[in-house]
Order: structure tokens, then sequence, then C-alpha cells
């Protein structure tokens, strides 16, 4: 592996313009072929499909009555009105002579569960063949619009599942777009601000303008394969993003500390490229295993975002150990070089002096704090979101809000309950009826060997209430199968399936960090030690979330009215994303850490050189990409909103409280305790670790191309390694 580090090293230096134009080329490929990728990614989310909630919806789609795929509220009309029921009967006839419409429900068919309570308006529910491509779904689902928009009412609304999924996507791409436009000239600005430059603020954007195609080309390549979701091209541009700043700082950092010794362009690149570049590349291999968790995972939006962030991170390791030395032989006399090394990160020195002072006292401190950020966590609430996420302006949120009101339906839809019977039921509704929570259960129609039954329970229909009617449900027995359905059951089964998952992606995860981090180290200590911390933070972050989402502490300075709950999915994204980048600052100083320490055999000035020089640079880094999510919470989706506060939340406590604090404390604590391993294992590290060189022997001077001692006529050179 360093071998072929060395071996890209040695052509970005030796032919940084030619390096340059085979990346141009790969980037002009990916663009080309990347571009269309959206046209081919799926829209709608789904979890694990082997359940018995997807059973119960696949059964009633293929019986033309699955949950409602749009919705129509008529609000100001005269229920009783011979001329308005004219109306909705003749638009039944239209939608039920249209194609691939299964179902329409009405008042005037289904009964009063259909009329709020107050008599002023009613619903109409039509159900869609599933089956149909997105497009044609699309299309047809606009028709439908159109025609329930016919009808005269004082004013109309119009919902639904399948206007739920376009709308989530419209908003998302409207928060992304948002984020984006935002976040990118700040981003430079502060980059030129860290930088000290326009031209080395320029370089993580060069990574990112690769990465990002580049992912795009990846994803493509898979939707040949398999199904890919959207969201996993909105985690590529944000991780490629970042990990481009996180990369780019390190490098360029090392290269002008380099520069600061007096070496040539040249030599100052080989060195970066032999020192930082491996750390880059032992923590994008760190990154890419972190985010393999997601591919352990249930339904279709973790594995399609761990194919995604996984394909830009190696592509961000690349761009960064091959395309950046070659900008940096290119145009490196043009970046200052760093301040005299005494003076460089001399805060982040003084900050470690005084916690290992104190290093008792601020370890308690520190994990007292993050436990009482942590404690809300365990009263977190996960639900599927549903149109509650999205802002009070789009008419699927507005149709909710008077539905939950006014009408006796209570949640968008019933538990639904396939009898496999087609017997006398009414002693089995009897004694659904008695249970606790259920406010009225009746049969929706029979078929020629089941008969399909709704259950109305208390209160909205995911809450905690009915998701005991479904475990009743569940557990009584009767002479005839049942099948459960309907949003309770769906969110039950959904957090199952993701729980019965989530030990073996930790436990994947956790094992190749810890591999990973020994052979970084050679301790059997730190690995252990750096997993503990980050869990703690991440919880510590969770714990933060509940506090300012599900019991809307943040809802004021965010703009958004509190759901009550977490969106299922959102813990186990940040936890993946966040997870990743921490390893990567746990990489950056654990290395540099390492290498001072095998130079000196003295733990404390390891850890107090350590923090000094990479300090400035995880701190600098760490602001940027929680810039670059906290962007992310100006949107208006509560979903969005959240993973960017939970994102930028993780990164900040990680690289402050936990880098800059926790770990020189708790490495001070324990003293050379950090570098133990045992015998067998320290000769396996002797012999297979990973680490920076100490000690680069000068080059020779070489001329491959007869282009580059133009560069820089004062000191570039090229060499061949």
């Amino acid at each position: 592996m360093l071998a072929r580090l060395s071996a890209l090293r040695a052509f970005s230096v030796n032919r940084p313009r030619t390096a340059l134009a085979v990346w141009l080329a790969a980037l002009a490929v990916a663009i080309v072929f990347g571009s269309g990728v959206v046209d081919d990614l799926e829209t709608v989310p789904t979890g694990d499909t082997n359940t018995e909630s997807q059973f119960v919806e696949d059964t009633l789609a293929e019986l033309g009555a699955s949950s409602a795929d749009v919705v129509a509220l008529y609000d100001g009309i005269d229920i009783t009105n011979p001329t308005f029921a004219q109306e909705v009967r003749s638009l039944d006839e239209r939608l039920s002579l249209t194609p691939h419409v299964a179902n329409v429900f009405h008042a005037f068919d289904e009964g009063p569960l259909f009329v709020s309570l107050d008599e002023q308006a009613t619903i109409v529910a039509v159900v869609l063949d599933r089956s149909l491509p997105e497009a044609e779904l699309d299309e047809l689902v606009e028709v439908v619009e159109a025609d329930l928009r016919s009808i005269d009412a004082s004013r109309i609304l119009v919902g639904g599942a399948a206007v739920l999924d376009r709308e989530s996507v419209e908003q998302t791409e409207r928060d992304l777009q948002r984020a984006e436009l935002i976040t990118l000239p700040i981003t430079l600005i502060a980059l030129i601000i860290v930088f000290g430059g326009i031209v080395a603020a320029s370089l993580p954007l060069a990574i990112a303008f690769v990465a990002i195609p580049g992912s795009m080309f990846i994803l493509w390549v898979l939707t040949k394969i398999t199904d890919v979701q959207l969201f996993a091209l909105n985690a590529a541009t944000m991780l490629g993003l970042g990990l481009a700043i996180d990369y780019a700082l390190l490098i360029v950092n090392r290269f002008r500390e380099e520069r600061a010794l007096g070496r040539t362009v040249a030599d100052s690149v080989t060195r970066t490229v032999a020192t930082a570049g491996v750390t880059v590349l032992f923590s994008g291999i760190t990154v890419a295993l972190a985010l393999g968790g997601f591919l352990m995972m249930s339904g279709n939006v973790f594995p399609s975002i761990g194919m995604g962030s996984i394909g830009v991170v190696v592509l961000a390791m690349l761009a960064a150990t091959s395309l950046l030395p070659a900008l940096l032989m290119l145009v490196g006399h043009r970046i200052k070089p760093a301040k005299n090394a005494a003076e460089s990160g001399k805060i982040f020195g003084r900050v470690a002096e005084f916690v290992q002072r104190r290093a008792g006292v601020v370890a308690v401190v520190v994990a007292t704090g993050l436990l009482l950020l942590a404690a809300p966590f365990a009263g977190v609430r996960l639900q599927v979101p549903g149109a509650e996420s999205l802002p009070e302006s789009l008419e699927t949120r507005q149709l909710l809000d008077v539905r939950d009101e006014r009408f006796a339906i209570g949640g968008e839809d019933p538990i639904t309950i396939i009898a496999e019977t087609t017997s006398d039921v009414a002693p089995y509704l009897e004694s659904v009826g008695q249970l606790r929570g259920v406010q009225g259960v009746q049969v929706r129609f029979a078929t020629n060997d089941s008969t399909i039954i709704d259950v109305l329970p208390n209160g909205s229909a995911q809450s905690e209430v009915a998701e005991g009617v479904v475990r009743e449900l569940r557990s009584m027995e009767q002479a005839f199968d049942t099948a459960i359905g309907g949003p309770a059951a769906e969110l039950i089964d959904q957090r199952d399936a993701l729980y019965d998952r989530t030990p073996w992606a930790l436990a994947f995860v956790a094992g190749s960090t810890l591999i990973l981090l020994f052979l970084l180290t050679g301790s059997v200590v730190m690995p252990f030690k750096a997993m503990a911390m980050n869990l703690l933070s991440l919880t510590a972050t969770f714990g933060l979330l509940v506090w300012g989402f599900q019991d809307g502490n943040l809802g004021g300075l965010l703009g958004f009215e509190p759901t009550g709950f977490i969106s299922l999915w959102n813990p186990f994204l940040v936890f993946f994303l966040a997870f990743g980048l921490s390893m990567d600052y746990e990489v950056f100083l654990l290395s540099r850490i390492k290498e001072i320490h095998d130079e000196t055999g003295d733990n404390d000035l390891a850890v107090t050189q350590g923090l000094q020089k990479t300090g400035r640079v995880i701190t600098s880094a760490a602001l940027l990409i929680a810039l670059v999510f906290g962007a992310f919470a100006t949107g208006e989706s509560i979903d969005m909103k959240t993973l960017g506060v939970g994102l930028a939340a993780a990164i900040i406590i990680d690289a402050s409280i936990v880098r800059m604090l926790f770990v020189p404390a708790a490495m001070k604590l324990m003293g050379e305790w950090n570098w133990w391993a045992p015998a067998p294992l320290r000769r396996f590290h002797d012999r297979f670790g990973l680490s920076e060189p100490s000690d680069i022997s000068p080059p020779p001077v070489v001329d491959l191309d007869g282009t580059s001692p133009s560069i820089d006529e004062r000191d570039a050179s090229l060499v061949e390694v």
C-alpha cells in the first residue's frame, strides 16, 4: 500500500502537469456519465421489505385498497347538499375509469369517518397502482390531482402518500440548494482566512470538485447494478466537501511547515506526501470502514449512502495524495510558509499544558458534562417521518393539521388487520374493540379467503398507544391467522429491523477501527480509549438532538414546530457520518503524537507538541465542516434541520471538547500505559504497522519532462523516488 503511495508521489512530483491532465480527463468522463445519475436514483426510501407490515401493504395494494396515494380535503362545504354529493359521485366515476386508479373512497360510500366532526369538511381518498414506473406514477398523480381540484369548494387541500413523496423530495432539493448557496461563499471566505491566501484556499475546492463528480460517476455505475437512493448523492456531496477540507488542511499545513524549514517546493511536497500523505491514506481507510457500517443496515437508504460515501472517501483520498501534490508543485511557491515552528499553534500547546497540570479534574468535568448532554437521549422517541416534518406552507402539511384537528380518523391510516377467514368475525371484532387504546373497529371489506379490518387507536397513527395496540393484536390468540399492518406496525417492524442489524454494523465498525488504530499506534490501549471517547461524544450529540428537536427547545431559534419525535433514520445517519469524520481527527492527532513519541520517548511532550502541531488543523477543519453541515439547519424540513445540527454539533464537540481537552487529560493520566501492547502484538506492529516515517533522505534531482523547472526558478526541482 505504501509502495503504491510512493509511486503516486513520484508521478505527481515528477510529472505534475501530466498528473493534472490525467485528473482533468478523469473528471471529464465523470461529468459526462455521472451528471445524469439523478434521473436514475430512487426518491422513495424504504426499510426492510420482509416484514409483516410490508406484507399487509403489498396485499392491500394487490386488492386496490392500500394507503391513499392522493387525498383531497374539501372545506367549507355542506355535506347534505345533493349537488355536492353528485359532484363527488361524478368524480368517483371519472377517476374509476382512469387507467391505474385502483380505488376511490369518499363519505357517500364509506360513511361518517370521511366527514369532519363539524360536518363542514370531507375527504376523498384515491389509491393508485404503485407497480407503475416512477415517472408514469408521477404523471398519474398530476392527472388525479387536477381532477380532484375540479370540485367546487371554498378551500381544497391535496395531499396523500404519493404527493408527500413528491413534496418531500422537492423540499429536500430546495433545502440543499439553499444550504449550498449559503455555504459555498462563506466557506471560501473562511478558507482564505485559514489558509492565508486565495491560492491555498482553492486547493480544498479543487479536491471537492474532483471527488463529488467522481462519486456521482460511481453512483451512476451502481444504478446499473442495484437501486440507489437519492439521499446517497446528498451525503456524498456533504462528505466530499468535508473531507476535501480535512485532507487539504492537513497536506497544505504540513507543506507549509516543510517550507518554513527552508526546503524547496519539490522537497517539501515529497516529505509532505511521505508523512501527512500516509496519515491521509490511513484516515481514508478508517473513514471508509466506519462508513461500511451503512452497508450492513436494512432497507435501501443506508446501503446507498454507504456506497456513495465510501466512493467519495476513496476519491478524496486519492486526490489528496496525487492531485494535490501535483498542484502544490505548480503553485506551491505562491503559498506562504508556516510561521516559526516554536510560535505555530502556541495556544494549543498551552491548552495541553494546562490540561496536563489538572488532568484528573478536566477528565471528570468533561466526562460529566458529556453525560449530562447525553441524558435526554434516554427518552428518545423514534418514528417514521411523515407530513408533520414538512413546513406548514405545504398543502400536505396543512391537510394533515386539518385532519388531525377536525376529523375522528386520527392518524393518516388506521391499524389494518388481514384476517385469513371468511366466517363470522363478530366475536373477534368485539375482542379487538375491548383492547386498551382502541376507539373503534370495523370491517373494511372481505375477499374470497380473508377479511380486511380497520382498527382506530386513540391518538396519532404512530403513538405509543398505537404501538401498544399493535403488540396486543399480534399476541392475541384466535382460530385463524392474522397479519397486522399500518403506520404503527410499520414503525415497530422497521425499528426492530434496524435494531437487529445495528449490533452487526457496530461490531464491524468497532472491530475494523480498533485494528486500524492499533496498526497506527502499536498500542492496544489507545484504540479502545478513542472508541470510548467517540461514543461518549456522539451520545452527547444525540441527547442534544432530543432536547432541541424532539422536546422543541431549538424551535424558536431555528423556526419549527416540534413533532415530539426524531426521525427513525437520523440517529443512524449522524452516527456513521460523524463517527467517520471524528476518526479522521483521531488519526490526525494520534499520528502526530506517535511521531513525536517515537522521536523523544516522552509521553507528555508528545501530547503537548502533537496538539500544538495539529490543533489548528483540527479546529479549523472542524469549524469549516460544521459550517457546511450547519447550513442545512437553514432548511425548512425538520429532518434536514436535525441532520445538519446533529452533524455540526458532533464535529464541534469532538474537535473541541474531546480532542482538545479529554484526549490530553486521559493520555496524561495513563502515561506510558498509552503505548502498551503485549509482546507478540508489539512484534506484529513492528513488522506490519503503518506510520509516518521520521526521516526522509533528500531525493536526487532529475528532469523527466523538461517542463517543471520553470514552475519556480528559485527552488522547484524534479525528483525521482
